[in-house]
């Protein structure tokens, strides 16, 4: 699993390589590429009824749950997030972001 500064290095440097062609939807990009592991605290949170971020953090560092639900990590999300990018542009800069996100995960 690939640290939270790995996400935010590489999304940064695409939305930044992407900004002469999609001007501020390189934001997009940039956010969705790394906020997509909010799924990540939001499990955690539900598991301990903690709200320490950093507590959070250190946890998945540590160990990754087999059986935690990251409702952004499966590809059910992904099918729906494309199904709706058809009607919703912004989403298809979103869709770049996950998917940068996802490979790196791999």
């Amino acid at each position: 699993m690939p640290l939270v500064k790995t996400h935010i290095i590489t999304s940064a440097v695409l939305a930044i390589t992407l900004y002469p062609f999609i001007n501020l939807n390189a934001i997009i990009v940039f956010l969705s590429g790394v906020l997509i592991d909010v799924d990540h605290y939001i499990q955690y949170v539900i598991d301990f009824k903690d709200f320490s971020l950093k507590r959070a953090y250190n946890y998945f560092i540590k160990e990754m749950p087999k059986d935690a639900l990251q409702i952004f990590h499966v590809v059910e999300f992904w099918i729906i997030l494309l199904a709706v990018s058809v009607f919703i542009e912004t989403l298809r800069y979103a869709i770049v972001g996950v998917a940068l996100h996802i490979t790196l995960d791999f």
